[in-house]
């Protein structure tokens, strides 16, 4: 999909950056606890507790760089396969993930998960086969230089 919109899938980095912004928030309205959970709060109640939520429907799911429903709504796939350490070894500055693996990497959290695996910092992965209705992406293109 992303290739024929002339995109790609975002890096893990990209994705985290566009999500926590310059300043490296836990949430994309904050850092404070109460706003996870007024947050779930708020998602039960439009969504009936039944899954996701309209694109842009919440307000306060909105980036420092502009980028809606960051957190919370679906799990979203990223370009980067996963190893657990690999931010600890690998480049401090844009990196790109391990060249290969066996797993790819997901963030976000998504509707029905706990207030923990909504931080944006949290990483998820699993096999590239699976999928499911709390499981999405976003697509991402390069800045113009």
């Amino acid at each position: 999909f992303c290739r024929a919109q002339e995109k790609r899938l975002p890096t893990e980095a990209e994705w985290e950056k566009a999500a926590r912004g310059t300043d490296g928030r836990r949430h994309p309205w904050g850092n404070g606890e109460e706003s996870i959970n007024r947050k779930i709060k708020e998602q039960e109640m439009r969504s009936g507790g039944k899954g996701t939520f309209a694109v842009g429907s919440v307000q306060e799911d909105v980036s420092p760089y502009g980028v809606s429903d960051v957190a919370g709504n679906a799990w979203e796939w990223v370009k980067d396969w996963y190893a657990q350490d690999y931010y600890v070894l690998g480049p401090s500055r844009d990196p790109q993930g391990p060249l290969r693996g066996s797993f790819r990497v997901f963030r976000s959290g998504d509707w029905s998960q706990p207030p923990p695996e909504m931080h944006l910092s949290y990483r998820g992965w699993d096999e590239m086969t699976y999928w499911g209705p709390t499981l999405g992406f976003r697509c991402a293109a390069d800045a113009p230089q």
